[in-house]
């Protein structure tokens, strides 16, 4: 019985670890691109100097440092949201804002921590920015499962539709 213990504790250390050597090449390959929220009859004006565009419920949002989102979205980035979108608008690949979970703060911030995120600028965070990388149905309705880009599991729970803040549409840097 020890053996057997011990086999499967050395297994499931080499399947984390295997998992964490492998994950930036495997998320080159897996990332879903964001769909194309803005289109060139948004686009209202381009000259050297300006770039304006018109979109329906704009709203902008800083962003903190659990360096999650890495490549893709770094700290101090500005993000453009959007509220303005159904179930229908949303696709595997888009990035979102969801509102924040109690049992996500339980569950995954020890799991950054383990790994060496700081989490002490986000505990009081309403709300973060994940990809989304499966969307179904269940009993309970519209859900998606989202997921930090440089993160090498999904969030722990299912994003339900009126959990979603925005879309986002435009990321400065």
């Amino acid at each position: 019985m020890e053996k057997v213990v011990v086999t499967f504790i050395t297994l499931l250390a080499l399947t984390f670890l295997l998992g964490f050597i492998t994950h930036d090449t495997l998320n080159f390959f897996l990332i879903t691109h964001p769909g194309d929220w803005i289109r060139s009859e948004h686009i209202t004006k381009i000259t050297p100097n300006e770039f304006c565009f018109r979109y329906g419920n704009l709203t902008y949002s800083g962003v903190v440092g659990t360096r999650s989102m890495v490549p893709t979205i770094y700290k101090d980035a500005a993000l453009l949201l959007t509220k303005n979108f159904t179930k229908e608008d949303l696709h595997v690949g888009d990035i979102i804002a969801v509102k924040e979970s109690n049992v996500l703060k339980i569950i995954n911030y020890p799991l950054y921590m383990l790994v060496g995120i700081d989490v002490g600028e986000v505990e009081n965070a309403d709300s973060y920015v994940h990809r989304i990388i499966y969307i179904g149905e269940d009993a309970e309705g519209w859900f998606a499962i989202t997921k930090g880009d440089n993160c090498i599991l999904p969030d722990l729970r299912k994003v339900r539709f009126e959990d979603v803040e925005g879309v986002v549409i435009g990321i400065l840097y």
